[in-house]
């Protein structure tokens, strides 16, 4: 994408006129149909949780999601949610709350995150143009007038297991092998199966290199959905007090 935006750059600058006004971008496509509702992705609701098993049910979310099942975890949670709107919280569920509240709050993250990823992916209305490149098709959207653009890239992947492609994710000290832009990468952090912190250094033509701390995890839909989520964003070292980022060769 970046050297595509560099060749683009390019090109107006060697064959546009100067005296020629910039072209104006075209208006956002429209995307004022209701958006898939979370129920779609995360499934009946459970039943609200009995009292004397709220605090063992807030030890099953931490479970689940170490395992990666961010939407069964998020499930468990709305059904605590649901108890402990009707009854004031016991001491004991409120010191389970209390020691489990970092991972509570990124049940609740990655839930959101989660079906945002799988919304993009199965909504078709609101994305404009296409370029397909080596089986794969990329299209873009826009959101408003902000100026942030999402990018979606859609591909079949043939003959290879699905246990080998969310092995890759784990792979990082290998993206520099595999990813032409990638100069360099190194695993910061793993935690469980595929929560993983990875640090990336990529090139533009051998021109201007950035760099950046990626933190991923996995969300297992399997059972839902059919589907596995690799779901990643770039961190900030305020973020990730604790992790040694290398510096810019």
């Amino acid at each position: 994408i970046t050297m595509w935006a560099v060749e683009r750059k390019a090109r107006r600058t060697l064959f546009l006129k100067l005296s020629r006004p910039p072209r104006e971008l075209p208006p956002p496509p429209d995307s004022k149909k209701s958006a898939t509702p979370a129920s779609v992705y995360m499934g009946t609701p459970l039943p609200a949780v009995r009292p004397a098993e709220l605090a063992s049910s807030v030890r099953e979310v931490v479970r689940r999601h170490d395992e990666c099942d961010a939407l069964g975890a998020a499930r468990l949670l709305d059904a605590i949610d649901a108890t402990l709107e009707e009854a004031p919280t016991p001491a004991a569920v409120a010191n389970e709350l209390a020691v489990a509240g970092a991972v509570i709050a990124e049940v609740r993250a990655r839930k959101e995150a989660a079906i945002e990823a799988l919304r993009l992916f199965d909504e078709d209305h609101g994305w404009s143009g296409s370029l397909n490149v080596l089986g794969s098709c990329t299209r873009f959207r826009r959101e408003g007038t902000s100026g942030h653009m999402t990018l979606r890239v859609d591909g079949v992947i043939e003959g290879v297991p699905l246990a080998d492609v969310a092995a890759v994710w784990r792979e990082a000290g290998l993206f520099a092998e595999w990813l032409p832009s990638c100069v360099s990468s190194k695993l910061l952090r793993r935690s469980g199966r595929v929560d993983v912190v990875v640090y990336l250094v990529l090139s533009v033509l051998g021109l201007v290199s950035r760099d950046a701390v990626l933190h991923g995890y996995g969300v297992d839909c399997l059972e839902q959905l059919g589907k596995i989520l690799i779901l990643a964003r770039s961190v900030t070292a305020d973020e990730m007090p604790n992790e040694a980022i290398p510096p810019l060769p």
